[in-house]
Order: structure tokens, then C-alpha cells, then sequence
């Protein structure tokens, strides 16, 4: 079992940088996957992303990860 010493609770891509950085080399050739608590399931990344001028929400060149 493997557990980061990076504290993990913000969320940041930051974050997620330097628990990557921990990980062992064979771990980062799995899938990328997601926990959805809502539906206490797991679900793998379809694509990392950004958006654009016109993106309302999160405004321009925010990073992305897309689960559908």
C-alpha cells in the first residue's frame, strides 16, 4: 500500500504535482481514475483538458479532467 506524504485535502493540481512526484514509477502507468461518492463507484479519465475565451464557468485556460 502506498501513502504520499504530500498533504492531499485542497485539491490542488499542486497537490496532485507532488503526490505524483511520490509515486513508485510502475503506478503511473495505470489509468487515471476518479472516486464518485455519489454513486460509491470508481470511474476512469476519459481525457484531461482546457477551456477556452468562451468558457463561463471556470473562465478562460482552466485545467480540466473530464470523467464522460
Amino acid at each position: 500500500m502506498f501513502i504520499p506524504n504530500t498533504d492531499w485535502n485542497r485539491g490542488t493540481y499542486r497537490e496532485l504535482l507532488n503526490i505524483l512526484k511520490e509515486v513508485p514509477e510502475e503506478m503511473l502507468d495505470q489509468t487515471a481514475m476518479v472516486y464518485d461518492n455519489k454513486i460509491d463507484e470508481y470511474v476512469d479519465v476519459r481525457s484531461i483538458g482546457w477551456t477556452g475565451p468562451g468558457c463561463e464557468v471556470l473562465g478562460n485556460q482552466h485545467m480540466y479532467i473530464s470523467i464522460n
